[in-house]
């Protein structure tokens, strides 16, 4: 069995950490994502809202 050597265990963490840096700045950009769709779609669901009630208004 081979000895598993001090610089091989560094590079390794090292790495681990950057794919979760990685994963992270991901699921932060699509949340971002996702909330901007829904920001959009529900000011233009409000808005057509706003009409219909406007349009019914003596």
């Amino acid at each position: 069995m081979k000895p598993i050597r001090q610089d091989d265990a560094l590079c390794r963490r090292s790495g681990q950490v950057m794919i979760e840096y990685v994963i992270v700045a991901a699921m932060l950009v699509a949340a971002t994502t996702i909330l901007a769709v829904f920001l959009y779609s529900f000011r233009e669901f409000g808005g057509r809202v706003l009409d219909l009630v406007a349009s019914e208004y003596p």
